[in-house]
């Protein structure tokens, strides 16, 4: 073990044994922190998905309306020219 100098071959085992407990933990959470991505990203794609329904359910309802006036408009005029 001249490589390591003064380190004994305990000592060696313990510093890889805390590499790789290290770099497990590393794994862990960085499992943990993209699995809440995922969700997070999950739940701002169906709230878009939400916002565009009612999007589209807005412009029903307006087009609706819209339609609704120019009958008002056409039974008015229609009295006015009674």
């Amino acid at each position: 073990m001249e490589m390591f100098g003064d380190l004994s071959a305990f000592e060696v085992l313990l510093v890889g044994a805390a590499l790789v407990g290290a770099w497990v933990k590393y794994q862990v959470d960085y499992s943990k922190i993209n699995a809440k991505f995922i969700t997070f990203e999950t739940k701002v794609e169906a709230r878009i998905s939400s916002i565009e329904e009612d999007g589209q359910e807005a412009k029903s309802d307006l087009k609706h309306i819209l339609k609704d006036i120019q009958e008002i408009k056409l039974l008015l005029a229609k009295n006015k020219l009674e």
